[in-house]
């Protein structure tokens, strides 16, 4: 597990790193190869929809939505407060984000160009890694009412009526929950066996199975695939894929740096997420068939924390 002083004990706290975003618009041209290091591809396209990603800037941090190839950059919300790990819902018309703009990390929505911006949550402890259902009605996410070292998953509708606790593990944290495409399930995070591992259950918090043993995966939060028969996930400090069931477990991207936060494009054929190296913070794509990276060019200096990646209406 991976930490970061100063703000909270799970994946977020990595996030929290020096840095200002500047986004400019035109595309930075890809590296040269070193001993260390291969050349990105170009910017492209890909697979259409938009990126949402929060950038740092000092103590701050706000929202933006991207076109893949890093055109028509939008900013969302300003970097008074930390806004970060936006999540963007079916058809991109609703957006989840946690910030602490009411003191504490709580769970907020807007609408898709960043209006309507209100709060959630209120659990009053610690809110964070929400993920909107396929269907448009609830959101699960990541919360304590009293601290930053034990959460656990929770679901709320978007009216913020009907709050359940799905996980109660006293110690362990349960976080970074994401529906399956068709609702009836949950993946998720935790440290509950010993260790950080991946694990899925029914959407109503029964049925809770384990799907990675040893693989030093860590709290950091995954995604399904559109299709909703592979995962993506970090492991070893890298982009892996496997099976739903945990099986054919594989790996992406390979190099010097850290991966995190990986996200599926709407078509299922690359993954967005964000890299750290010793050159810094970059958001980047890389191919699932072929293992091909790609940069998300969004200005000298930025600094993008997780994304999110979805088809837009």
């Amino acid at each position: 597990m991976r930490k970061a002083p100063g703000f909270t004990a799970l994946g977020i706290a990595l996030l929290f790193v020096t840095g200002c975003a500047a986004p400019a618009q035109p595309a930075a041209p890809a590296p040269a190869p070193t001993p260390t290091r291969a050349a990105l591809a170009p910017a492209a396209l890909g697979d259409g929809g938009r990126i949402a990603v929060a950038l740092k800037s000092g103590s701050g941090a706000s929202i933006l939505t991207v076109n893949p190839d890093g055109s028509d950059l939008r900013k969302l919300t300003q970097p008074q407060a930390f806004d970060a790990c936006p999540d963007i819902g079916p058809g991109g018309t609703l957006i989840a984000f946690c910030s602490d703009r009411s003191g504490v990390l709580e769970i907020w929505l807007m609408d898709g160009s960043g209006g309507s911006q209100r709060r959630l949550t209120t659990l009053g402890g610690d809110s964070i890694f929400p993920d909107i259902s396929p269907d448009g009605q609830r959101v699960a996410f990541c919360g304590s009412p009293t601290s930053q070292d034990d959460h656990d998953i929770w679901v709320i509708n978007v009216d913020g009526t009907g709050l359940v606790q799905l996980t109660n593990t006293v110690g362990p944290n349960d976080c970074d929950p994401v529906w399956s495409p068709d609702g009836s399930a949950l993946l998720f995070d935790s440290t509950r066996s010993g260790t950080p591992e991946l694990y899925r259950m029914d959407a109503t918090g029964q049925g809770v199975t384990q799907l990675t043993s040893g693989q030093q995966v860590g709290l950091e939060p995954p995604d399904w695939s559109p299709n909703g028969q592979q995962i993506a996930y970090i492991a070893q400090g890298a982009v892996w894929t496997m099976k739903a069931d945990g099986s054919e477990q594989r790996r992406l991207t390979t190099g010097d740096g850290e991966d995190y936060a990986p996200a599926w494009s709407p078509k299922g054929n690359e993954i967005v997420y964000r890299h750290s190296d010793k050159d810094g913070l970059s958001l980047r794509i890389v191919s699932v068939s072929t293992g091909q990276v790609r940069q998300v060019p969004l200005g000298d200096g930025a600094a993008p924390l997780a994304p999110s990646w979805q088809q837009a209406s």
